[in-house]
């Protein structure tokens, strides 16, 4: 009988020590806690920081322009070299596809299908290079509705606005 109230009691105390004392968190755990946390927050006051960021900015628009124009050099390059970054390219080519019309729910993955594209989606040609430099691919859409349609060559991308525009 004690052998069994001393066995009980070892496998109790163990139990408890094990859950006081339990093994610092790696660093890696440290960090996913942490990031985790920082969603939660930022989800949690995402409204509000929005609602601060518009409010700094109206009441601080000529210390702004007063910094622009103090470090105009800096400024550009910064922005310069931001450009040549994946992000750069990447929030470029969303604002430019914005100011053009498209309207979607999620740019990221028209993105990630633009990036990816090696022939155009309507006549199955491989994109060449333009005498600029650049690929002709683009991103066909209505200019009417901003609806997506598909990525495409330059050439078929301008037939495709000469039919729209014959529709109307």
């Amino acid at each position: 009988m004690k052998t069994e109230i001393y066995h009980y009691l070892k496998i109790e105390f163990n139990f408890i020590i094990s859950n006081y004392y339990k093994m610092p968190y790696t660093e890696e755990e440290k960090r996913l806690r942490r990031n985790e946390a920082n969603r939660k927050s930022y989800q949690k006051h995402k409204e509000k920081r929005l609602e601060n960021r518009k409010e700094y900015y109206q009441n601080n628009k000529e210390k702004q322009k007063e910094y622009y124009e103090n470090n105009k050099e800096k400024v550009l390059e910064y922005y310069k070299e931001y450009k040549q970054t994946e992000n750069g390219k990447r929030n470029n080519k969303i604002s430019t596809w914005k100011y053009s019309g498209l309207i979607v729910d999620d740019y990221d993955t028209i993105y990630d299908r633009w990036l990816n594209s090696v022939k155009c989606e309507m006549c199955d040609k491989e994109y060449k290079m333009t005498k600029k430099g650049y690929l002709d691919k683009c991103l066909e859409h209505n200019h009417t509705t901003g609806e997506f349609r598909s990525i495409c060559c330059i050439s078929c991308n301008g037939k495709m606005r000469y039919l729209d525009e014959e529709k109307k």
